[in-house]
């Protein structure tokens, strides 16, 4: 499979999220995306991608679905790579309805979001590292406490029964801060492993080249010295007759 096709947009692989049946959200997704490539240890795609589609491992009903949902999802990791090198991150893109239930869905789609970051960050291995030592503000300490408020924010909305305009609004104001809370967390924890990140990346790159075949070396042996076999003879009177 070739996966070097532009990203076609979050509202398409929102439909292709759907269409295989996937048990993650895009938020979700999202989160789990940014979390490995945060974390200091690489992932393979065999190693999320069955967190991704859910318990229905084989949801494609032909080889051009497979490649046309692997590509998208291959192309949102593509695109989210980018933005990571150039410390720009966002959230997926979606409009809510200026209502309660709108705004409860933003909140536990921030929730979400936040959950499978730390899951991702799990996966590479973060949860093994000392990010604090890194950045202060990268720790599971500051990621938990931000989780535990957005989860405490949607628990408190979910009470509500009614809401007013006015509320709606004000509601509104408290989530763009969350989520810019959010985005914060994810740029530090990013710039916070990157030391990590790189220090990986030079250890692994080390035992490549020592497991590489090393080429064979020669070299020439003049007529009067002793025989490289040992038997304590000139080379010219020994293995050098032959």
């Amino acid at each position: 499979m070739i996966f070097d096709k532009k990203y076609a947009g979050d509202a398409a692989m929102r439909e292709q999220l759907l269409k295989v049946g996937s048990p993650r959200s895009l938020h979700e997704v999202y989160g789990l995306f940014y979390g490995l490539l945060a974390a200091p240890k690489l992932v393979m795609p065999s190693g999320y991608i069955p967190l991704i589609l859910g318990e229905n491992q084989i949801p494609f009903e032909s080889q051009e679905e497979a490649q046309q949902f692997m590509g998208g999802l291959m192309a949102l990791w593509n695109d989210l790579v980018d933005c990571e090198k150039k410390g720009n991150f966002f959230l997926p893109d979606k409009d809510y309805p200026a209502t309660l239930e709108g705004m409860r869905q933003r909140a536990r789609d921030c929730s979400s979001l936040l959950a499978w970051f730390f899951t991702g960050l799990n996966m590479g291995a973060a949860g093994q590292c000392d990010a604090a030592e890194a950045s202060p503000r990268a720790s599971g300490v500051v990621i938990g406490r931000l989780l535990q408020e957005v989860q405490s924010y949607e628990s408190d909305l979910q009470a509500e029964e009614t809401a007013s305009e006015e509320r709606i609004v004000q509601i509104a104001k408290s989530l763009d801060t969350l989520e810019g809370a959010l985005i914060q967390c994810v740029r530090d924890f990013s710039l916070g492993l990157k030391p990590l990140r790189m220090k990986v990346a030079r250890e692994m790159q080390a035992m490549r080249n020592e497991s590489a075949p090393q080429p064979a070396r020669s070299f020439k042996v003049s007529r009067n010295q002793p025989c490289p076999c040992g038997s304590g003879k000139k080379y010219k009177r020994c293995c050098g007759l032959n």
